[in-house]
């Protein structure tokens, strides 16, 4: 299991070196979950990837689904992301306060 209990929208992406990378949707707030494999069926338990610590950076109340994982030639990644600017409501299910995040990351693999 990449996650015990909950992961939604994984987008996975094959390195260079033929290893992949998947973002997705986890439970942890203000977040989204890693993990990496070395054949796209075996995966390593997911890590969460804080993305907007409170005071640094924060726009979203809720950060949610992740869109895309690009990998860069200096070993970073450019990882986009929606999120609400105000706590989830019915309302804003419905096409309320959302909007994109864009953020630079090193994301490293447990081997």
């Amino acid at each position: 299991l990449i996650h015990k209990r909950f992961i939604e929208c994984p987008i996975v992406t094959k390195l260079a070196d033929g290893t992949y990378a998947a973002v997705y949707d986890s439970e942890i707030p203000n977040s989204v979950g890693y993990t990496f494999s070395p054949d796209g069926v075996h995966w390593s338990p997911g890590e969460p990837l804080i993305l907007q610590p409170k005071g640094r950076g924060h726009w979203a109340d809720a950060v949610r689904t992740p869109l895309g994982l690009i990998p860069e030639a200096n070993g970073t990644f450019t990882l986009l992301y929606t999120g609400f600017q105000h706590n989830p409501s019915p309302e804003a299910w419905a096409g309320g306060d959302e909007a994109v995040g864009v953020v630079s990351v090193k994301l490293s693999s447990p081997n």
